[in-house]
């Protein structure tokens, strides 16, 4: 099952990260979204990810987990 997964682009690459993230397609990455502040998110195998990490302007890739926040009127957890 892939895990969700959140690229952070190097500074000196963040001016290039549509790059970025054909970069990290070839390697194995479903990438979902590029963000123009050099965020990248998509889906990977966990077999992949070493190699998502040592794609040129990788600064991290971090799995995805989903925040559950109550609306403001529920009672404290």
């Amino acid at each position: 099952m892939p895990l969700q997964l959140l690229i952070t682009v190097t500074n000196d690459h963040k001016d290039n990260t549509p790059a970025v993230a054909d970069r990290l397609k070839k390697l194995g990455l479903k990438v979902d979204s590029v963000m123009p502040i050099g965020v990248i998110s998509g889906r990977a195998e966990a077999k992949d990810l070493a190699r998502l990490r040592s794609c040129p302007g990788v600064a991290t890739v971090d799995e995805d987990t989903p925040v559950n926040i109550p609306p403001p009127d529920s009672p404290i957890q």
